[in-house]
């Protein structure tokens, strides 16, 4: 895996919730803050990391994954994705565990990776990515830039957003500038210059 987002291995601690439910937060430093933020998330990995193992045992002993999501309370989608993910990475390696990641690839990561890919494991150590800025949007980008025959990753996503406005009683379009010469107007230029002949 490539040194970038390789962290070492550590043992979860399922407790950390309960310690962090029993503190002031408020009088903790924010470095202590950042700490216990990562022990939550890691927490919250290897819990998806489990409903997926769970759900693949279901499905090979029982074949119902709908019925047991139901049971447990978990959305249906969200658990097919969990054990899509376990059997992707297993399916590679049958050691592996998410624990290598810990704190420093989040799930979603994980996910996409098993989306790409028969080899997800090695495809998260070709990705050139800090560790502290892998995000589902880096990693993105990054396979993006992968998967282009000429290397060249695609720019940050635009984030363009629909903000209801009570003046006019209609949505207004709230975007950074900055990001126009990331979006292909030409289908929005025509389509909006025929909705604006039609007005007259």
């Amino acid at each position: 895996m490539n040194e970038n987002i390789q962290l070492q291995p550590k043992q979860i601690s399922e407790g950390v919730l309960q310690s962090i439910e029993g503190r002031d937060l408020e009088t903790e430093s924010y470095d202590t803050l950042v700490q216990m933020g990562i022990g939550a998330s890691e927490v919250k990995t290897y819990t998806q990391w489990i409903l997926g193992k769970l759900g693949h045992a279901v499905m090979r002993k029982y074949g119902d994954l709908k019925k047991y999501a139901a049971e447990i309370r978990l959305d249906y989608g969200a658990l097919r994705q969990y054990m899509y993910t376990y059997r992707k990475f297993t399916q590679e390696d049958s050691e592996f565990h998410p624990e290598k990641y810990y704190g420093s690839v989040p799930w979603g990561v994980l996910a996409l990776a098993a989306t790409k890919t028969d080899k997800p494991q090695e495809l998260l150590g070709k990705l050139q990515i800090e560790s502290k800025e892998v995000s589902l949007a880096a990693a993105y980008r990054e396979i993006k830039r992968l998967e282009s025959p000429n290397n060249q990753q695609p720019p940050r996503k635009p984030v363009v957003k629909l903000q209801w406005d009570k003046n006019s009683n209609l949505y207004r379009l709230v975007m950074d500038r900055r990001d126009f010469p990331a979006i292909d107007w030409s289908a929005v230029k025509a389509d909006l210059t025929e909705w604006l002949a039609g007005l007259v």
